[in-house]
């Protein structure tokens, strides 16, 4: 089982993302949104990503990741 997802920006990066710290998954109008807790940062304590993949299949991948 890997903690790793590869996911495609909005403006068309490959990143990989650690699943552990991801808390929350949205969808804003056509958008959506992966929130991620970023360790040390008092000021900002999470991090928003905007990517290309559908809420729907975005939440299959992290469901069949575990």
């Amino acid at each position: 089982m890997s903690k790793f997802i590869e996911l495609t920006t909005e403006k068309g990066e490959k990143v990989l993302i650690n699943t552990n710290h991801i808390f929350e998954v949205s969808k804003e109008s056509n958008r959506t949104v992966v929130k991620m807790t970023v360790n040390g940062y008092h000021n900002c304590p999470y991090y928003y990503l905007y990517v290309q993949l559908p809420y729907e299949s975005l939440r299959e991948m992290l469901y069949s990741n575990e």
